[in-house]
Order: C-alpha cells, then sequence, then structure tokens
C-alpha cells in the first residue's frame, strides 16, 4: 500500500493531461476560424483582380503583376488544401468512459470478487483502470491535436504569404490599367462622336 500516493498523483496527471488537450481541441478550433477569415480574404482579393483583369500584352514591365498574382493564388491553393487537411484528418478523438459505463465495470469487478472486503482493492483496480483510459486517451488526442494545429498554421502561413503576393500584385495592376485607362477614354470619346454623326 506504500506505493498508493504515487498512483493517485499519476492518476491526477492523466486526468489533468486528458482534459487539457480535450481544451486544446477547443482552442484549435477557434484558430480554424481565424484561417477561414483569412481565406476569405484572399478570395475577396483574387476576386477583385479577376473581376477588373485585362489579358495585357505580354511586356517584362507586366510580370510585376503577372508573378506576383499567380504566385498568390498558387500559395491560396496551398493554404485551403491545409485547411481541407484539418477538416478530414485527425477528427477522431478518444474519450474515456462513461459514468455509466465505470460502474458497470466496478460491479463486475466486486461480483467477481466478493471474497474481498478491503476497499482499498477496488479503489486500486478504479485507480489503475481509469488511469489506463485517461492516459491512451489524453496520448492519442495529443497526436491528433499536434497533427491538427500543424495544418491550420501551415493554412495560415500560406494564406499570409498569399496576402503579400497579392499585395506586391497591386502597384503594377494599378499602373497597367492607369496606363490603359487615356486609350480608353479616346476609344470611348471617338465612338460617341460617331454617334452624333
Amino acid at each position: 500500500m506504500a506505493d498508493l500516493p504515487l498512483k493517485d498523483e499519476l492518476f491526477q496527471f492523466y486526468k489533468e493531461s486528458y482534459y487539457h488537450e480535450i481544451g486544446r481541441k477547443d482552442e484549435i478550433r477557434k484558430q480554424l476560424g481565424l484561417a477561414i477569415a483569412v481565406l476569405a480574404l484572399l478570395g475577396n482579393s483574387a476576386y477583385y483582380y479577376l473581376f477588373k483583369f485585362q489579358f495585357f500584352p505580354f511586356s517584362f514591365a507586366h510580370l510585376g503583376f503577372y508573378v506576383p498574382f499567380f504566385l498568390g493564388i498558387l500559395f491560396a491553393f496551398i493554404a485551403f488544401f491545409y485547411l481541407l487537411r484539418y477538416i478530414f484528418e485527425g477528427r477522431e478523438y478518444a474519450y474515456i468512459p462513461t459514468t455509466e459505463e465505470i460502474r458497470d465495470v466496478i460491479d463486475k469487478f466486486e461480483k467477481a470478487n466478493q471474497t474481498e472486503s478491503d476497499e482499498n482493492v477496488v479503489r486500486n483496480f478504479y485507480i489503475q483502470n481509469l488511469s489506463k483510459q485517461y492516459s491512451e486517451a489524453a496520448t492519442r488526442n495529443q497526436l491528433n491535436n499536434e497533427k491538427r494545429t500543424g495544418y491550420v498554421f501551415s493554412s495560415l502561413r500560406a494564406s499570409l504569404i498569399s496576402i503579400l503576393f497579392f499585395l506586391f500584385a497591386f502597384p503594377s495592376f494599378f499602373f497597367t490599367l492607369h496606363d490603359r485607362l487615356p486609350a480608353d477614354e479616346c476609344r470611348c470619346i471617338s465612338l460617341s462622336a460617331a454617334k452624333k454623326r
């Protein structure tokens, strides 16, 4: 009976580890909301470019737009890929038995050991088995949380890189549109003049 305090300490450790990983699961879900919001921003940015997009005649001056724009699209797809991996991988979390299941196991143990009148025997059985459940569930949940955290951060990192490329593309995009504006205005003026005739 000298090792009972150690068993109690380990039991508390396994229990706290289990609930810590369950709490991390909820925190990762909040981070998922941030990743989705950043992806929505990326979608709006891409829509802005595509809505006003014109196929400019190729010149080295336009590489300042084409290169960062397509790199931004590439990293946006990478971010979306990691987000899908978060959604579809590592979803199976482990949980301890319900209180009713624990009660049933203890009842069966007591019936199988009716000659034992010492409550410490039942207590040791309870702590040993529940410690095992807590330990196994905490380990599995920890691995799932680490995997899913990696997916969320990879998605956020790719999203931020994509946003940077979109920002780098904007000055060239703006000046290219600005350079084309006088020609468009002249075309509109000539068309309106032709209609008046």
